[in-house]
């Protein structure tokens, strides 16, 4: 059993015609990125797409912040990408204005272990 194919973002032609493709790994590590980095409400049809990242990245860098990332990480993978599973505990950490997520997941049909570290800059505000 596969992973699926999907259209790789940022959206690309190919020289030849046609759209760029992810497929199996590839393809959940770009959708984990996406959903992670998402602001909730971008989305019309969906929106409480996204982790919750974006509405707490201002605030300031506490132990309650940290948790209630945590839930909403957690809560969102559960809806949006219910084939990856945790292996690891999420770990955020801050460095400047730079939040780092981190954690090992492994993807249900496909079962290969992976590592996901996405950093998302605080100070960045998105329009």
């Amino acid at each position: 059993m596969s992973g699926g194919t999907g259209m790789r973002f940022p959206f690309r032609i190919h020289p030849g015609g046609g759209t760029a493709r992810v497929a199996d790994l590839e393809r959940i590590d770009t959708e984990l990125r996406h959903l992670l980095a998402s602001r909730t409400g971008d989305r019309v049809m969906l929106r409480d797409y996204g982790a919750g990242v974006d509405h707490r990245r201002q605030e300031p860098d506490t132990a309650a912040l940290r948790t209630l990332l945590r839930h909403d990480i957690e809560r969102s993978l559960r809806r949006y990408l219910p084939q990856v599973r945790l292996v690891s505990p999420l770990t955020l950490s801050s460095v400047g204005d730079v939040l780092t997520i981190t954690f090992e997941y492994t993807v249900v049909p496909l079962g290969a272990a992976r590592r996901l570290t996405l950093p998302l800059d605080r100070s960045k505000e998105r329009r």
